[in-house]
């Protein structure tokens, strides 16, 4: 278990920035990165003599470190008096943690000792009690790393209760803390709204889709729901039921997938809306490829029947299939088929 932690303290280290002010109060900011880099970045005030030699004094007689590590540790953190480290030795040792386990947390991490236990430490801990949600170790702490705003472990647990009550069962749940935890990171009234309508649109609570649906909702604004697809309301509707992550699409690639097909291809924009999957595609890697094919045969008047070429669409390879083309469209002569 202690290595579970350390692991998990290693990256709260790593989410860490401290500065100092002139007196000397140490502001932990979790989770923020460098402007010019995309590793997290840890910053460590300069001291004065005086609290440097009382940093150094209190890791030998507190935490057991030899005046070599604590002195190359009160270059990093320091201290004036005793109350905030005696504060987080507390809080460790009320989770188990052994001296010798202190010991090792505090010599790799001095700067948890001016961390403010609440705040800092304890949601990271209090984070472990979803493990049986997530079910190993390494899925537990790889949720952690993608939560940005794990310091309310209030509201993930109210959330999780929410979506119990509504019937999501607990391997749903497990997906959406694992792939998006931060979105259980949000106000009960916020996320009970929307699993409200997310049920009314008719998802189901035991089917993925229902979480995929509310994390999706939970990010959107009206603005959003309302932007111009050149569907009807209806459409709309029932393109979200298909495909919740097609209204996760920048607005950006949406005017360039649908230029593409609507200009360039002539086709009607609703035929996207039975198929919106597609605005999730890689244009470089799934769509373009299979544009190319379109597109040829559109220029020797080989074309079938667009909208149901389109249906027809394979997503799972990159490059388009012989069984796509032979399918989908109609050939003039074995010529053109080899041609292709």
């Amino acid at each position: 278990m202690f290595d579970y932690y350390r692991e998990v303290f290693h990256h709260l280290k790593g989410c860490i920035s401290v500065t100092t002010s002139p007196t000397h109060q140490l502001h932990f900011l979790l989770h923020q990165r460098s402007p010019s880099t995309s590793t997290f970045s840890v910053k460590y005030g300069t001291s004065t003599s005086n609290s440097q030699s009382f940093t150094v004094s209190y890791l030998m007689k507190n935490c057991g470190v030899s005046p070599e590590t604590a002195l190359s540790a009160s270059k990093r953190v320091n201290f004036e008096t005793s109350e905030k480290p005696d504060s987080v030795l507390a809080f460790f040792t009320s989770y188990g943690f052994s001296n010798t386990q202190i010991y090792h947390t505090i010599k790799f991490f001095p700067g948890f000792l001016v961390a403010n236990p609440v705040k800092t430490l304890k949601p990271k801990l209090e984070f472990f009690s979803f493990k049986s949600l997530l079910q190993s170790d390494k899925r537990t702490i790889t949720s952690i790393k993608r939560a940005t705003y794990v310091s309310c472990y209030r509201s993930l647990a109210i959330n999780i209760k929410l979506f119990r009550d509504n019937g999501v069962p607990d391997s749903k749940i497990a997906l959406l803390l694992f792939n998006q935890p931060n979105s259980l990171n949000r106000g009960l009234d916020c996320t009970k709204e929307v699993v409200a309508e997310v049920k009314e649109m008719g998802f189901c609570p035991s089917k993925s889709a229902f979480v995929v649906a509310v994390r999706v909702k939970l990010g959107m604004n009206k603005s959003t729901w309302q932007r111009n697809f050149g569907w009807s309301d209806e459409a709309t509707l029932a393109a979200f039921q298909k495909h919740p992550c097609c209204m996760s699409v920048s607005e950006d690639k949406i005017i360039t997938v649908m230029d593409i097909f609507v200009n360039q291809l002539g086709l009607d924009s609703m035929v996207l809306s039975k198929k919106p999957y597609i605005l999730s595609l890689s244009l470089k890697k799934r769509i373009m490829p299979r544009v190319a094919v379109l597109q040829y045969l559109l220029a020797r008047a080989l074309l079938c029947n667009e909208s149901d070429a389109l249906a027809r669409l394979p997503v799972q390879s990159q490059m388009p299939s012989m069984e796509f083309i032979c399918s989908s469209w109609m050939y003039c002569n074995r010529e053109t088929v080899d041609e292709v």
